[in-house]
This record gives C-alpha cells, sequence and structure tokens, in this order.
C-alpha cells in the first residue's frame, strides 16, 4: 500500500491541482466557440471512460480484478459512465443525477478510500477519476448553464434508492461491498 495521509501535503497538492485544471478547462469552455465547447466536453467524457477501462485492465493485469471489487456498482463508478454519458449528450435527467452524485465524488477526494492505494496507477486513478466526476458536472453547470432542480433532486433520490438496493441484492449475492453498505471503507 502507498504511505498516504489525508490532507497532508500530497493530497492538498493534488486537490489543488484538480481545482486549477477545473478552472481552467471550464474558463477555455466559457470563452471557447460552441465548436470548441463541445470538443472539450467530448474530450472530458472519453477521458473519464478510458481511465476507467484503464483501471480494470490494470487490475487484471495484476491479478487483483474481482467481480466482489470491480463491477461498477460502486456510485463512483457509476458517476464515472453518468459523467461521460451527461458531457456527450447533454441530457437533463442525466446530468441531474450526476450533480448530486458528485457530492460523493468530492468526499471522496477529501477522504478517500486509501485501501484501493495498492500501486501508484491507482492513486493516481483514484484521483482522476473522482476529480473528472466534479469536474464534467462543474462544466456541464458553468459552460453549458446546467442547473440541479428540486425536481431532479427527487428524481434523484428515487434512483439512488433503486441503486442502492441494487447494490444491497448484488452485495448478497457475491459477497462484496459495493456503496460499503456491509462495512464502511478504510481510512484515517
Amino acid at each position: 500500500m502507498i504511505n498516504f495521509t489525508t490532507f497532508g501535503e500530497d493530497h492538498l497538492a493534488v486537490l489543488i491541482s484538480l481545482a486549477l485544471t477545473s478552472a481552467l478547462i471550464i474558463m477555455a469552455g466559457k470563452r471557447g466557440t460552441p465548436e470548441t465547447k463541445d470538443i472539450i466536453a467530448k474530450g472530458l467524457a472519453v477521458t473519464l471512460i478510458v481511465q476507467e477501462m484503464a483501471m480494470h485492465v490494470e487490475a487484471a493485469i495484476t491479478g487483483l480484478w474481482t467481480i466482489q471489487t470491480y463491477l461498477p456498482v460502486h456510485m463512483c463508478s457509476l458517476s464515472i459512465y453518468l459523467t461521460g454519458y451527461a458531457l456527450w449528450t447533454r441530457r437533463d435527467m442525466i446530468f441531474q443525477t450526476c450533480y448530486y452524485w458528485s457530492i460523493g465524488a468530492v468526499h471522496a477526494l477529501a477522504t478517500p478510500n486509501i485501501e484501493s492505494f495498492f500501486s501508484p496507477f491507482r492513486v493516481v486513478q483514484f484521483f482522476t477519476s473522482h476529480g473528472l466526476i466534479v469536474m464534467g458536472v462543474l462544466y456541464l453547470t458553468f459552460v453549458y448553464n446546467m442547473k440541479a432542480t428540486w425536481h431532479g433532486l427527487h428524481l434523484v433520490l428515487g434512483i439512488t434508492i433503486a441503486v442502492t438496493a441494487f447494490a444491497g441484492f448484488v452485495n448478497w449475492l457475491i459477497d462484496a461491498n459495493y456503496m460499503f453498505l456491509c462495512e464502511k471503507p478504510v481510512g484515517e
């Protein structure tokens, strides 16, 4: 496992880097032509999906991939795919889900699951994936002026309950801990 201290120098440097990168990308989108805005949005979408696939490939190559840990049943894993889809299509219902679920990605960035930090690649991938979820939602909010709504909140609560029930069923079926429903993640 990688030596990592929550809110230590390395952690703060990553968080600051993500914030600055997000600000620069959003500024580029706001100042760009409609074509530039779309290219940036689709670039973020592709990056989200590619980095997630890279995690699966790395886990398979190192022999760590198991059905109990790598199915896209965690909320952030689902958020990666949904945020990519929202960036590509700008569908409101998908954006609403991503917007509210990105709160979990912010929490993950602030208090990462250090149990997953078994390789330098995994540390980079963890912060990249969660950072891109937040960055994607911020991009849609500030560049495309998409807004979260009260109706969206109610919709997302229903979706979240259904997804949580599904994750609980998967956990029971294969003895897993998706969405950390069975035990809390390791952290400081």
